[in-house]
């Protein structure tokens, strides 16, 4: 994760360069708060760097680039309300600056529902960026997912939700629920205690049955198991095993198969996946 962001930003700061022989500041002032927050962007310390960029702007309120970098830092920290403000306020001092830039204003608006200025900025991206293949053909289909949005909007589907009641849902917290495609068998994450495990209802007539621990194999009782999801026919589950000892990270995806009115031992997904 640390060298994905490093990687982003180095590419983020070429692109920049290229687009420029100088800064839009004169002010020597934000021009040394801009290129500290890259050194620490580096090191991927975000929050001194945002606190760097903050004062760049605060220094001369029409740096572009600060602005940029400082929506990017709050987009790539998830905090995409702030990300689209600050794409907001860099495309307001100059609109033709870094048009490949408004991809990922509009990914920030896409992702806070905000779909009618992300249909805007993803066309105006296609219209004014150098998009390669792979991201036409995403840009594309969020130009799409924008449009239905819109309309879903628009026209409102009646939505009357119903508890599932104490068959399934108990004192502790239930979520991430997920269904074969003939809605028979039922997985839930239920967190007791601060520790996630997979429980399963099964249909009958009209209501679930009384849930149930899914597994040995696949819950355990020292680490945390959820965030599950298995195949249409509910012959393969995956699911969220984290801090097991066979995983490389914190967290990492593990499938099982069905075994009868089992499952097996479920295995790491393993490299590129995890």
């Amino acid at each position: 994760m640390k060298l994905f962001f490093s990687l982003l930003f180095s590419l983020l700061a070429c692109q920049m360069a290229w687009s420029q022989t100088k800064y839009s500041t004169k002010s020597r002032n934000a021009i040394k708060s801009y290129e500290t927050a890259s050194y620490l962007l580096d090191l991927n310390n975000f929050d001194e760097a945002k606190t760097e960029l903050l004062n760049a702007v605060k220094q001369d309120d029409e740096f572009i680039e600060a602005y940029l970098l400082l929506a990017d830092v709050y987009r790539v920290t998830f905090d995409n309300v702030k990300a689209k403000e600050y794409y907001k306020e860099a495309f307001k001092i100059n609109p033709n600056f870094a048009p490949d830039r408004y991809y990922y204003f509009a990914e920030s608006e896409l992702k806070t529902g905000d779909y009618e200025a992300a249909l805007l900025h993803y066309t105006l991206y296609r219209e004014k960026g150098k998009p390669n293949l792979e991201r036409i053909e995403l840009t594309e289909k969020y130009i799409s997912d924008c449009k239905f949005a819109i309309n879903a909007v628009k026209n409102p589907v009646a939505f009357s939700p119903k508890n599932l009641g104490q068959s399934v849902n108990s004192a502790d917290q239930e979520y991430h629920a997920a269904l074969t495609v003939d809605e028979v068998s039922f997985l839930f994450t239920r967190k007791i205690n601060g520790k996630e495990d997979i429980y399963k209802s099964v249909k009958t007539d009209s209501s679930y049955s009384q849930a149930t621990f899914l597994s040995n194999k696949i819950n355990t009782p020292e680490y945390n198991e959820g965030a599950q999801c298995i195949s249409p026919d509910g012959q393969f589950l995956f699911f969220t095993g984290c801090t097991r000892p066979d995983g490389f990270g914190r967290c990492d995806i593990y499938i099982a198969q069905k075994e009868g009115d089992g499952w097996s031992n479920p295995i790491n997904l393993g490299f590129p996946i995890n």
